[in-house]
């Protein structure tokens, strides 16, 4: 498959189905400025739209995984010329509601703001040990607009969200544990591999049943998991898991004592 490039990330297929996206701008600490954000915006456009991409894993250059927003760019540009384009949200990511394929956050370092706010958006977060985070944004006359009031205190629970947020303060990847806002500290070296790993473990599932778990869980999210339930057998993402190749050829490999076939992601139903 030929991947485009791009100017501020890279993009790789080190194994089948999964899409490796690395932020590229190490000088700048990965801060998000107009073009990293219509980059990672591109990005994600390509990975929702591949049906044979099933899972992504997201990482940064250098030693961060990104500090956030460019502030030396809003400091120095007019608001028009730094605002992020699109409706996706804070690297086209923070709030595109319709990507309901998997991705994994593989924090190689700082993980600050924005930065930390992209992770947050993301389903795993695996950490290495050398990571730190923090929402800072209080500090330089801001706050953390792309999901980090609206979501941490889920997260986290209340109380442990504001004393996050309303301090600003920094904490390692073993509080981030202890926290529940990630799943792994693995060494910094083994990072990426680990990330991969589990990456190559939801692709040995069906596409179609992670998709629609995703957007199943999603859904519980938005509105409780009462309706949750009660919605789920009308998601675009659950039609198209029953109604596709995959959903007969799980039970039939189970069946034959087999690995499955998979086939690409079933095109989802315009509902």
């Amino acid at each position: 498959m030929s991947l485009p490039t791009f100017k501020n990330a890279l993009i790789s297929i080190p194994r089948p189905h999964v899409l490796l996206v690395t932020m590229n701008r190490p000088a700048n600490l990965n801060a998000f400025d107009v073009g990293l954000h219509d980059d990672m915006s591109a990005i994600w456009d390509l990975y929702e739209k591949d049906d044979n991409l099933w899972c992504a894993v997201l990482t940064g250059a250098g030693r961060a995984f990104s500090a956030g927003n460019d502030l030396v760019e809003m400091s120095t540009k007019p608001p028009h010329l730094t605002k992020k384009k699109g409706n996706n949200g804070f690297g086209g990511l923070t709030d595109r509601t319709s990507l309901n394929k998997p991705i994994i956050a593989a924090v190689n370092g700082i993980a600050m703001g924005g930065g930390m706010e992209t992770a947050i958006a993301c389903d795993i977060i695996i950490a290495s040990d050398q990571a730190r985070f923090a929402l800072p944004e209080v500090k330089v006359g801001l706050s953390a607009m792309a999901g980090g009031t609206a979501n941490l205190h889920r997260l986290l629970g209340y109380h442990n969200a504001m004393a996050l947020i309303l301090t600003g303060r920094q904490f390692t990847a073993q509080e981030a544990k202890e926290y529940r806002l990630v799943q792994e500290v693995v060494p910094h070296s083994k990072l990426v591999e680990r990330a991969l790993q589990i990456a190559e473990e939801i692709t040995a599932n069906s596409p179609d049943g992670v998709r629609a778990s995703k957007a199943q869980a999603r859904r519980g999210r938005e509105v409780g998991w009462v309706q949750a339930n009660l919605d789920a057998m009308k998601l675009p993402e659950t039609v198209a898991m029953a109604t596709g190749e995959n959903a007969k050829e799980g039970p039939l490999a189970f069946a034959q004592k087999r690995k499955p076939a998979w086939k690409p992601l079933n095109k989802l139903p315009k509902l």
